[in-house]
């Protein structure tokens, strides 16, 4: 009898408690549902260019039916997608913050949007990634929006300047960058070390919007590396003296005895070391073409702009430092090279017509 009595207390001492609880309990998938990074949705074709297209045309559709005051600041809406090993959204968590109208016609319009499979060691796993969606207001009353995968995947990279007067540069130098960066342990291990080349996204403010690893080394050091260019500003970059969105080149060193700065200390002034030209027929108009190094260490110098003083001719450095500018009137022209803040003046270069001038730059890079 006592222990039916103790049972007894113990149920009505629960559903006490469980009556005074306001806790609310939310599920979580993130066990079950594998948190992929950038470089794995882009590699593996996470989300297809038709999808991407897709995404955009529905999102715009949908904001434009929308009228509101203006705004500057834009208003960001994340979509957790779960989606399985089909490629098929199977859940999806929802902001609390957008519209009920506008979430019911988006979770309406997902129902159509096909992901790619996910594969781990040959295996098919599910897994989830985040859209978000943003959305700006325009004076005329007015709305258009963007949609944005993870580490914003869905950005438009045409409205992303590649050479700009003024490029950007991470405020505090790449030393800001290193502060973010740990060897991943696993590297250490295997004794991996080299460069990761991360392209950055920074918009008009200076904020890194979206960071992709053009060419990694494995081992954990790209997520590493493109996480660690993501949490830095940079000065914006300019174009006639006003701010713009553009797009450079970061190149991350991993090296294991110690952490080796990008930015070397100058040993000589800058200077075109070597330059020779071949016949080629460009109706009258010249080419240029190079490479653009450090002088200390003939490292290749990425993400710097090569132009005429004066014109609007000119390029920025691919990942590899080289370069190409072509259609160029039969002139002389003051050479210059914009890097990392700084501006190199190479002195003068005479173009002459139906030639292509190839040089290489050598610049005294600065800490």
């Amino acid at each position: 009898m006592k222990k039916l009595i103790l049972v007894l207390v113990a149920i009505i001492a629960l559903f006490a408690c469980e009556e005074k609880s306001k806790i609310e309990i939310i599920k979580n998938y993130d066990s079950e549902y594998h948190e992929v990074t950038t470089y794995k949705i882009l590699t593996q074709n996470l989300i297809p260019a038709e999808t991407k297209k897709q995404m955009n045309l529905e999102v715009n559709e949908i904001f434009s039916k929308t009228k509101c005051e203006f705004q500057s600041k834009p208003e960001n809406y994340l979509y957790k997608l779960f989606i399985g090993q089909d490629g098929e959204i199977e859940k999806v968590e929802v902001p609390v913050s957008m519209n009920e109208s506008e979430n019911t016609s988006f979770l309406n319009k997902m129902n159509n949007w096909k992901f790619g499979k996910y594969v781990e060691d040959g295996k098919a796993l599910d897994y989830q990634i985040t859209i978000t969606i943003m959305k700006v207001t325009r004076k005329d009353g007015t709305t258009f929006a963007t949609t944005i995968g993870n580490e914003g995947d869905l950005i438009d990279e045409k409205v992303f300047f590649v050479a700009v007067e003024e490029m950007p540069s991470p405020i505090g130098g790449i030393a800001a960058i290193q502060k973010n960066i740990t060897y991943p342990e696993i590297a250490k291990r295997a004794g991996i070390q080299g460069r990761v080349y991360v392209k950055a996204f920074i918009d008009s403010t200076g904020t890194v919007v979206k960071a992709e690893v053009l060419k990694g080394i494995g081992a954990g050091c790209d997520e590493v590396a493109a996480s660690a260019v993501k949490k830095v500003k940079f000065t914006p970059g300019k174009q006639r003296g006003k701010a713009v969105n553009v797009q450079v080149t970061v190149p991350i060193l991993f090296k294991l005895d110690d952490t080796v700065s990008e930015i070397k200390k100058p040993k000589a002034k800058d200077e075109i070391l070597l330059k020779e030209t071949k016949d080629e027929s460009q109706n009258g108009l010249a080419k240029l073409s190079g490479k653009l190094i450090s002088q200390d260490g003939g490292l290749p110098v990425v993400a710097s702009s090569i132009y005429f003083e004066g014109t609007k001719l000119g390029c920025a450095t691919n990942e590899k430092g080289e370069f190409f500018i072509s259609k160029i009137p039969q002139g002389e022209y003051n050479l210059l090279v914009s890097s990392n803040s700084a501006t190199h003046n190479m002195g003068k270069i005479k173009m002459t017509p139906d030639k292509t001038e190839i040089v290489e730059l050598i610049i005294a890079t600065k800490e």
